[in-house]
Formats: structure tokens, sequence, C-alpha cells
């Protein structure tokens, strides 16, 4: 395999983006007025966060729209990363947040559903003392690097843990040039991919496992490097269907996972109540510290969630699926019935 480096703003390294500012939206009075604005008028029309679809004319931001697409095509030219900081969380009711931040999603992409329910705006929240076998975004505690199966994902932070559960992103490209810098040998392990398990209530009618190895870095239709590492469905075809990986397999996750969390690649952000966090999955892989939560569910740690696809970007090489033909646009799941 000719293997070679990055290099360029993709491969970007913590520390530097941490002083700088280039990557951040700040929202003035004047944006947090017109979001004030969309938000009535969403309202008295009666519309919610699915109402709106992906019709940015249904939460219209005439100056900000430019701005924040001008930030997602930042997204996939550059960095990867954005934050859009600035509105006053507290002003806003759960249900508000969720029309906001679903209405700022429309003006950057089309929002796909996220589980077998068909929900496009997620709750990443800890239930696992009210729900049996959560899914891990219902589930406290760490998480590891990885990416989602989405052009962009977005977080907007709604309340804090009472300790920690900050937020922790890499550049995926750092990554990988850091790895081929020091173990070359376990690269075409990497390129080669793995088989990964889909949940059985997300696949429908397909196998639990991925026909063929996903590959964690892959070039796109434009030749651009792209990386998919999803490690849970990795070791949970390992122990649920008998997945066997080579000792170079194997190896290949561990390391990767151990530069992904080391200090000077990693980026490291405490989102605050109304803080949107927007990445390119393609890009950059994300996960968040170990955190103390509060008891009452109404002052848990809530992050919303968006999953958005992208028309115009180049679509990635065909083995980087997560899913099947039936689900939409190569990610999330649409509603369908169960019988």
């Amino acid at each position: 395999m000719d293997i070679r480096p990055v290099a360029g703003k993709s491969a970007w390294r913590g520390p530097a983006m941490a002083a700088s500012r280039d990557w951040i939206l700040t929202l003035g009075a004047d944006d947090v007025a017109a979001i004030d604005v969309a938000l009535a008028a969403a309202k008295s029309r009666g519309l919610g966060p699915d109402d709106l679809g992906d019709d940015a004319a249904k939460f219209p931001l005439p100056h900000l729209a430019g701005r924040l697409r001008a930030m997602r095509d930042g997204m996939l030219a550059e960095t990867g990363l954005a934050l859009v900081r600035g509105l006053p969380g507290a002003r806003y009711t759960e249900a508000e947040a969720a029309l906001i931040f679903r209405g700022i999603g429309c003006h950057l992409g089309v929002a796909i559903s996220q589980n077998y329910k068909g929900e496009r705006l997620g709750h990443v929240i800890d239930l696992s003392d009210r729900i049996a076998d959560p899914r891990r975004y219902q589930a406290g505690g760490e998480f590891r690097m990885h990416c989602d199966p989405s052009d962009i994902v977005g977080l907007m932070c709604v309340r804090k843990a009472r300790r920690g559960g900050e937020s922790h992103v890499v550049s995926a490209m750092a990554v990988h040039d850091t790895l081929l810098a020091e173990r070359p040998d376990l690269m075409p392990a990497l390129y080669r991919g793995y088989h990964l398990y889909r949940p059985k209530l997300d696949r429908g009618d397909a196998p639990a496992l991925t026909p063929a190895p996903v590959p964690v870095y892959a070039p796109n239709a434009a030749g651009a490097l792209n990386v998919f590492c999803v490690p849970d469905p990795v070791h949970q075809g390992v122990q649920r269907e008998g997945v066997v990986l080579s000792p170079p397999e194997k190896e290949a996750l561990v390391v990767l996972d151990e530069v992904a969390h080391r200090p000077d690649l990693r980026l490291e952000m405490d989102l605050d109540a109304g803080d949107m966090q927007f990445l390119n999955n393609r890009l950059v892989m994300h996960g968040r510290t170990e955190y103390q939560d509060h008891p009452a569910l109404e002052r848990r740690r809530l992050m919303l969630r968006l999953w958005l696809m992208v028309p115009g970007w180049p679509a990635p090489d065909p083995r980087q699926r997560f899913f099947d033909d039936w689900d939409k646009l190569g990610a999330g799941i649409p509603k369908r019935a169960y019988g």
C-alpha cells in the first residue's frame, strides 16, 4: 500500500487549536435576537423540531445563515471542527433549545434518523438506571474516541454534569500521520478495515455484520482521506458473531486508541449550556471524559444530538458504510415498522 502523510490544515494538533479562535463562531446580540425571532415565529405556528424537516425557510436566519454555511464549508476543507458559542442557554426551556438546535441544523445539512424509531434529534443522557440494555448514548461514563455514521455530528449542551463529562476531539488525520511515523506496520490493517456489528433493532433484515470490512481510512471521491472509526461495533462483532481478529488487527485498534487520546493531539472542550459543537465525522474523532451526574433526571447532563448529511460534499468510499442501501443516505435509520 502506498500510504502517505496527510499533513495540512486537517492534521491539526490540540494545543495549537486551543490557542486559535478561527474555528469558533461567536454569536453577537443581533444574532441571538434573530434566533429569538425565528424561535417565536416557529412557536406561533405550532412547529416542533420534527416539523422543521430540512427546510431552512421554516427557521429563517437572514443575517446568520451565510456565516453558518461558511462554517460548514470550512469544516470540509479545513479543520473539520466548529463551535457556535454565545447563545444564552439558561434563557430557554429544553423544548425551545431543541427547536433552536434543529433550526440551525437546517442551515447546515439534512438531518437523518439516529435509531430505528426514526428520531432525528437525539438526547444524550444517562438512563442506565431506568431502561434495560441502554444504547451507548443512553449510558453515562467515559466514551472513547470514535466517529458517528454521518457527515456531521452536532452536539448542543443543555445541561452539564455535576463534575466531568468534558468533550474530547482529535484530528483523525493527525492520528493517521502519527501512526504512519511510529507504527507503519499497523497501517495496512486500518486501511483494510473491520467487520462491524449492527444492532438488531437497527438493521431490519440485513445481516448482523457488515458484508465486507469497513476501512478505518480510505479516500473519498475527491481523493481526500476520510476516517470511519467505530471501535465498539468491531468488538461486538468479536463477542457476538465470533469474528476473529489477527494480532496486527487487534494491536492496530489498541495503538490507534492510545494515540487518539494523547494530550499533544487531543483538544479538550468544556461545553456550557447553549454551546453547539459541530464535527466533520470524516476528519475528526470525538469522545468524552468520565463524569459524575446528578441523581435527579431533570438535572442530569443532557446533550442534544444531530446527525447531518451534506449533499454537496464528495461521496465517501462506498466501503465506509455502517448500514446498507435501505437506510437513508448511507447513515442513520429511517422509521420502519417492526412486527
